[in-house]
């Protein structure tokens, strides 16, 4: 085997897998405290185990209340 075919499959390889998983779990941390979750476990699981850290921030209640209050016009009920 080459020299060049080790130290890509070696090295190359899984520092790209490193770097995508820091970069999948950071983006899903930026999630869950968009939704109000402010805890580095959120980080830690999507980068150790992904497919459960996915699914976890997913399932995520969302803490912060995003809609707009709109001024109430008229709250009376129609006639039935």
């Amino acid at each position: 085997m080459p020299e060049e075919t080790i130290l890509i499959v070696g090295i190359l390889i899984p520092l790209i897998v490193l770097v995508i998983s820091i970069l999948a779990a950071l983006e899903m941390s930026a999630i869950a405290r968009m939704k109000g979750h402010d805890s580095s476990k959120y980080f830690w699981w999507c980068f150790l185990a992904f497919p459960f850290g996915a699914a976890m921030v997913i399932a995520l209640p969302d803490r912060v209340g995003n809609a707009p209050e709109t001024p109430v016009i008229n709250d009376k009920l129609p006639d039935l």
